[in-house]
């Protein structure tokens, strides 16, 4: 990113004025990588998939197969490469958590 506004400045285009990254509690790369440039430059950020394309409200579970209805059942989508033993055993930990602070999973990944 520091290199597009490197080639923004110097073309003098108009600037960034927001991005739209992936960013969820299982996904936080742009913590290290782009928060500090858009506050340095004044850029917004619009999370996008925030529940992780719902793997983040408990709709899929390890032990449970895929909903029928979901989009996890398409032949393109983005939510099964989330799907994996790791995502899903992170899963169940933050349902228990939810559960001891009477939230539901949503709530506490979006918290």
């Amino acid at each position: 990113m520091a290199e597009a506004i490197s080639i923004i400045e110097a073309k003098g285009l108009r600037p960034l004025s927001v991005i739209q990254p992936q960013y969820h509690m299982l996904d936080r790369y742009i913590e290290d990588e782009i928060m500090d440039l858009c506050e340095r430059y004044g850029i917004g950020i619009v999370p996008f998939s925030p529940l992780a394309q719902g793997l983040l409200t408990g709709k899929y579970r390890k032990s449970e197969p895929i909903p029928q209805d979901s989009r996890a059942t398409l032949k393109y989508n983005q939510v099964n490469a989330m799907l994996t033993d790791d995502n899903l055993e992170k899963v169940e930990a933050l349902l228990q958590i939810a559960h001891e602070l009477g939230i539901s999973l949503p709530v506490l990944s979006l918290a």
